[in-house]
């Protein structure tokens, strides 16, 4: 047998050498030139491979299977739609299949293995060419059709004052109260006469197999109509709120849909008067069929996790969404499902479950002894922990509790002015036995009696702020009392 290095066939041997190193490289260089073409690699998307056995790489998948009667529809737009933000959406909703996984946004782009469809395409021409609500909807179109990054338009430097990053993210909110209604019709559209169509945005987590125990319980054969309810000055209907997400049958959307094209250029013309897409969306589901929205509070509790109150009320219950829920968060949650039903598959995730996970948060502030307490709090400045429960300010009078006035010994009684420094902010704090936390604010304070343990909010200090307003120009101080909040916690009991 030759070998290429037999010297009594060399010239043969290294001329096939060189003819066989020259395909390779006329190989390469054709699978570059697709890639400079199409601007994708041709090569799967991990994250596509990983969803193509369900079951077998998610313990969610295995004890909650997709029953095949649900539609999952998440908004997104093409300013902010990113593949790392799809390939999160595509992991928390990972046993849905992906035909009834569908992205929706405001402009048709395919982004590594996912589709993203453009649910104003069928808006009014005249909104679509004339309105001003639509401009940006125009900019990232010619942008789109020119071949440019979208998202450039959503973050390049200002050229104009009317490009301003608050007048983008204005232009992109009002832009985004017109989805809401067409977002109904292209998932109908796109998968029909499903029992069940999840609404949720692209910030969201939701627990699959609550989602799943919960509309197992409820019959899709009657319109139903599911969010967190809320009001605005505007409607005398409950309305969704905002990021929280919907719920609805496939009766209520089929019977919402039976005008066809009809129903949304009607509703096209009053949407440019209404304050939010969820306005509209409940508006239109009471003034066509009847249908007003049923409070799925706390299932799905818009809040951000900083502002949840993690009380006795909610405690046990099961959390089904949760929203603007950050992407470590969005993978320590996916672990700790896996890890619960591994255990065992009845186990459900509560609030409690949240609470705990989020606490581990608190590992990241700095223990602190204040002079004169027996208690160690965790503490961290430049932060808001939002404890609302009481706030006093300098002028207050009557600041001391009731129970301790029978006591003239007390130490609080010494303190002529709580609100004079961090340190007298805590006395305070220490004395009121229900105080697990406070937060300080120049001559400002204020307890928390029942509160998250985080809140994901800090002073505001950066461009968001006005110049020299509260939150560029203090400096807020926030601690919690661990030893109070385990008390607390342990007596919360589920059964």
């Amino acid at each position: 047998m030759k070998r290429y290095y037999d010297t009594t066939s060399s010239s043969i041997d290294l001329d096939a050498l060189i003819t066989y190193l020259a395909w390779q490289f006329i190989i390469l260089a054709f699978l570059f030139l697709l890639y400079l073409i199409s601007g994708k690699v041709a090569i799967p998307n991990p994250a596509h491979i990983w969803r193509h056995d369900r079951v077998k790489d998610d313990t969610r998948c295995a004890a909650y299977p997709d029953p095949g009667n649900i539609a999952v529809a998440v908004k997104t737009s093409a300013a902010q739609a990113t593949l790392e933000q799809l390939n999160r959406i595509a992991n928390v909703f990972h046993c849905v299949a992906p035909e009834r996984l569908l992205i929706l946004s405001d402009l048709d782009q395919t982004i590594g293995p996912y589709k993203l469809h453009n649910v104003l395409s069928h808006a009014s021409p005249t909104l679509l060419n004339w309105h001003n609500d639509f401009r940006f909807y125009r900019k990232q179109h010619n942008y789109a059709k020119r071949g440019l990054n979208v998202r450039d338009l959503a973050t390049k430097a200002p050229v104009l004052s009317s490009e301003t990053p608050a007048e983008k993210e204005r232009s992109l909110r009002v832009l985004d109260k017109y989805k809401f209604l067409h977002m109904v019709e292209s998932t109908w559209q796109l998968q029909p006469n499903m029992d069940w169509y999840i609404f949720a945005d692209a910030s969201a987590y939701y627990f699959w197999p609550n989602l799943v125990r919960w509309l197992r319980e409820i019959d899709p054969s009657e319109p139903r109509f599911f969010g967190k309810a809320t009001r605005i000055a505007s409607s005398d209907l409950d309305i969704a709120s905002d990021q929280a997400g919907f719920v609805l049958s496939g009766a209520a959307v089929k019977l919402l849909l039976k005008r066809g094209q009809h129903l949304t250029d009607a509703w096209d013309k009053k949407m440019t008067q209404m304050e939010s897409g969820q306005h509209v969306l409940a508006t239109a589901l009471y003034s066509e069929i009847k249908l007003k929205l049923t409070d799925a509070w706390p299932l799905l509790i818009g809040e951000t996790l900083g502002r949840i109150p993690f009380k006795q009320e909610i405690w046990c219950e099961p959390v089904v969404g949760l929203t603007e829920v950050p992407s470590d968060i969005v993978l320590r949650l996916l672990q700790l499902e896996q890890k619960m039903l591994q255990e065992s598959e009845k186990n459900f995730f509560t609030y409690q479950h949240l609470f705990r996970e989020l606490s581990k948060s608190l590992t990241v502030n700095t223990p602190h002894v204040f002079p004169g307490l027996p208690t160690t709090f965790l503490y961290r400045r430049l932060w808001d922990n939002i404890a609302e429960s009481n706030q006093y300010d300098a002028e207050a009078i009557d600041w001391k509790d009731e129970s301790l006035k029978a006591d003239p010994d007390h130490f609080i009684h010494k303190l002529d002015d709580p609100n004079r420094t961090p340190a007298t902010c805590a006395k305070a704090c220490e004395a009121f036995t229900q105080c697990m936390q406070f937060s300080y604010l120049d001559r400002i304070y204020r307890f928390g009696v029942s509160r998250a343990s985080n809140s994901w909010e800090d002073n505001g200090g950066d461009s968001r702020n006005p110049a020299g307003s509260v939150s560029n120009s203090q400096v807020f101080f926030s601690t919690w009392n661990r030893k109070r909040w385990d008390k607390y916690t342990s007596e919360l009991v589920c059964h």
